[in-house]
Order: C-alpha cells, then sequence, then structure tokens
C-alpha cells in the first residue's frame, strides 16, 4: 500500500481533526480575545476545499459545493445584518468546507451547511432563554408587556408570518429542503432584516401583497380547521419565543456604559441621531420585523451601528459630544457580546454525530 493510498484512507479523519483543532482555538480566542485570527481560520478553509475537490468523486461534489455557496450566503446576510462579525462567518464558512464530502450520502436535502446553522442556534437559543429565565424579574416582564405589546403590531406580525409561511411552503415544494419551523423563523428575521436595508419602501407592503395572494391562490387549505389549529398554535410559538424573548433580552442583555468608559468594540444598543441642536437616543432592537410601526429617523445615525463595534474614532466623537453637552444622556445601552465560536463548534460536532449515526 504506497503513501497516496493510505493518505486517501485517511483524508477523512485528517478533516475531522483539523475540525477539533480549529473548533478548540477559535473557542478559546473568542473567549478569552473576542476575536477569532484568520491565520487558523482561512488555512482550514483552503484545506477543506483541497481536500474534498480534489479526492471526493463527482456524486458528492455537487451536494458538497451546493452547501459551501449556501454558507457563503448564510454569511453574508448574518453579517450584513449585524447579527455577527466577519471572524463568526469565516469560522462558519471554515467548518463547512472541512466536512468530509462522502459524508453527505444523501441528496440536496442532506445540505450541511444548513444543518450545521441549526444545530448552532439551537443551543445558542435555549442557552440564552434558560439564562433569561434565571435572571429576569416580574418588573422586566411588566416593562416588555407594556412597551412593546401593542394589537395593532402583533396584527401586522400575523400578516407577516402568515405570508411567509406560504414562502417557505413553496421554497420547500421546489427544492426539496425541508426548512423546519425554527430554521423558518430565523430566516424570517433576516430577510427582514436585510430587505429593510437594501429597499427604499417599506418591506410589509410586500408581505401584504403575498397574504392576499394566499388567501385568493390557496384559500381551499387555509380556509380549514386543521390549518387554523396549526397556524395559530405555530404563530403563538412564535410570539413568544421571538417577539416577547428578543424584547425582553434587549433590557436584560444590554448595560449601561459610561461615555468616558467605552471601549472599541462594544456593541451599542442605540441608535445616537441629532435632535434639534443636541444628540438623542432610541432603542436598537435589532430585528426590524418588530420595529416597522414605529417613526423612523430620518436622519443619519451618528455612528453607523456594526457587528465589530465601536471604533476609536468613535468613541472620541461622543466623548468630545458629552463634553461640549451635545448629548442628551451620560451613558450608553450596550449588548452583552456572545462568543459564536463554542456555539459553531458544537453545531458542527453534533451534525458530524448524527451523520455518522445515519451511516452506522
Amino acid at each position: 500500500m504506497n503513501i497516496i493510498t493510505i493518505l486517501s484512507l485517511l483524508r477523512p479523519y485528517i478533516l475531522f481533526a483539523i475540525i477539533i483543532a480549529l473548533g478548540i482555538i477559535a473557542s478559546y480566542t473568542d473567549v478569552k480575545k473576542r476575536r477569532i485570527e484568520n491565520r487558523f481560520v482561512i488555512p482550514a478553509f483552503i484545506i477543506g476545499l483541497l481536500i474534498n475537490l480534489t479526492y471526493w468523486g463527482m456524486d458528492f461534489l455537487g451536494h458538497y459545493l451546493f452547501g459551501v455557496l449556501f454558507a457563503l450566503f448564510v454569511t453574508f446576510v448574518l453579517w450584513y445584518v449585524g447579527f455577527w462579525n466577519a471572524g463568526d462567518g469565516k469560522l462558519f464558512l471554515a467548518f463547512t468546507s472541512l466536512i468530509p464530502a462522502a459524508l453527505l450520502y444523501g441528496g440536496v436535502a442532506q445540505l450541511h451547511s444548513y444543518w450545521i446553522i441549526f444545530y448552532t442556534f439551537v443551543p445558542v437559543f435555549f442557552v440564552l432563554l434558560v439564562l433569561l429565565i434565571i435572571h429576569t424579574r416580574w418588573k422586566d416582564i411588566k416593562y416588555v408587556l407594556k412597551e412593546f405589546i401593542k394589537p395593532q403590531a402583533i396584527f401586522l406580525v400575523m400578516l407577516a408570518f402568515f405570508a411567509f409561511q406560504w414562502i417557505i411552503h413553496i421554497f420547500n415544494d421546489a427544492t426539496g429542503i425541508t426548512l423546519n419551523f425554527f430554521i423558518s423563523v430565523l430566516i424570517l428575521f433576516f430577510f427582514f432584516e436585510a430587505m429593510e436595508k437594501i429597499l427604499p419602501f417599506r418591506i410589509m407592503s410586500i408581505f401584504v401583497i403575498v397574504a392576499i395572494s394566499r388567501f385568493i391562490i390557496d384559500f381551499r387549505t387555509i380556509f380549514t380547521f386543521d390549518f387554523v389549529i396549526v397556524f395559530f398554535l405555530q404563530f403563538s410559538v412564535f410570539i413568544i419565543m421571538v417577539y416577547f424573548i428578543l424584547h425582553l433580552a434587549y433590557v436584560k442583555y444590554g448595560k449601561h456604559a459610561k461615555i468616558q468608559d467605552l471601549k472599541p468594540g462594544m456593541l451599542l444598543s442605540e441608535i445616537i441621531y441629532k435632535k434639534g441642536k443636541v444628540y438623542a437616543t432610541r432603542p436598537n432592537v435589532q430585528i426590524s420585523l418588530f420595529m416597522f410601526l414605529r417613526t423612523k429617523v430620518k436622519e443619519k445615525p451618528l455612528i453607523e451601528i456594526t457587528s465589530n463595534g465601536l471604533t476609536r474614532e468613535d468613541i472620541e466623537l461622543l466623548k468630545r459630544l458629552h463634553r461640549e453637552k451635545k448629548l442628551e444622556v451620560g451613558s450608553l445601552l450596550v449588548q452583552m457580546r456572545i462568543p459564536f465560536a463554542p456555539f459553531l463548534f458544537l453545531g458542527v460536532v453534533l451534525y458530524i454525530l448524527t451523520e455518522l449515526l445515519h451511516v452506522f
């Protein structure tokens, strides 16, 4: 047995070893240093592509490349809406490229990057939910109920949910990829946020048109008892899981930092805008799905909120405005950044284990 044959037999184990090493290193640096270093992520991504594209048969490469392209799309969208930074996205791409192509034994429905995201976000959601339940007081719940839960907003969100549910159903039928409820909810968030940034008009108008079209085209399905029951159950879970918990998390997972204590990398939870001769602030709940009823500030924000956080120049500007008494507040609400690398590592490990269980 020559060296080429041995390497050919060992290539999945080599890829698994790189995944474990990269996951441990990236998790450590993300937790300790709040960054994921390119010197580890980029070589891992290139190695994964080279090994998979060089050694695996064409039967597997189509599924593998489709998964990598899907990961690239997801990475860009989540970075564009400010959900994670570039380092998190590059780590996700690296993990996606390192999955052995032969592990993708199924059809397109076995889209591996989709399942890595699923196994990543489910633990993230439940960890944050448990922490939220432990640290939430009744007065916080009453504040969120009073401030954010409004009947008109609930109705319009239900209309958007009704329309988007149909879009997901059409997508499932057209591609064969079954998007479960949890992932569908996440896609709805990020689609709303991205479209709000790109389009010059309110994205809600599109959902109204889609909802009306569904009533006309799909009326035989929606006017049934089973559909109504399932729809309202799903929508209730959606409202509790996202609408309420998202705003409660906004209250609980932020902390006020004095202007003089701001540091580079801190993530603002408030938008600063010009109000007459001074600058004021307003809440910045990331998912604009729940903000479309609010009056948008026409002026350009003083500081663009990005996933990379405040820069030194931003902080100097804020300190100068504070000294000149041009800021209405003496402190700003900042987000507590979540290190995503450990969850991404957990997601890819869970995906690999479930696929191996299918094989054996």
